[in-house]
């Protein structure tokens, strides 16, 4: 598209702007994927078209990846990470200039995503693999916290219930009775 653009007030200069494409990733194989799509189509709203291109990819519960195209979206074509800086659909290869993440939960918040998207040299909103792995799990997080309370960062104190922990409590008890 083409936009005249004043500079210094003196003349008029005509520029070609190009909007960038943007994926927004949602679904998913976890059981938030219904708040994902929820979160996706708010955020899909609030894109500025004049200036992106959203491409809307929906991770299916089965793990399979669709693109939705058409008026309404209705149309879906399977879409696969090409590995360089986009995906591949329908035989074409769509460039991506920046990916949102708009998943939730198990394969989504955990590091998953954002390990292919990083591989795949597409740049993404959000946490690194890394971060979203610890911190998608609690009991890291709760670790974590506990670390950085050490240098004055204020942190919740946690406590975290898994079923290991009541067999260890349970094996102490039963240690404590057998000994006395």
């Amino acid at each position: 598209r083409v936009t005249k653009a004043r500079i210094f007030f003196f003349f008029s200069v005509e520029v070609m702007t190009v909007r960038k494409n943007v994926a927004l990733i949602f679904g998913g194989e976890g059981k938030e994927s219904e708040i994902s799509r929820k979160s996706a189509k708010s955020l899909l709203s609030y894109i500025d078209r004049k200036l992106y291109t959203p491409l809307p990819i929906e991770i299916k519960n089965t793990g399979e990846w669709y693109i939705s195209c058409g008026s309404g979206r209705s149309v879906t074509y399977p879409v696969y990470i090409d590995g360089k800086s986009g995906f591949i659909s329908d035989g074409g290869i769509i460039s991506v200039s920046l990916a949102f993440i708009c998943l939730h939960g198990d394969m989504g918040e955990d590091g998953n995503v954002q390990g292919a998207l990083t591989c795949a040299h597409i740049p993404y909103i959000g946490q690194d693999t890394y971060a979203s792995a610890l911190t998608c799990d609690k009991a890291y997080t709760k670790i974590i916290a506990e670390y950085i309370s050490n240098y004055g960062i204020d942190a919740t104190e946690v406590g975290v219930l898994s079923p290991f922990r009541a067999q260890c409590a349970n094996i102490r008890r039963h240690i404590r009775k057998c000994l006395s």
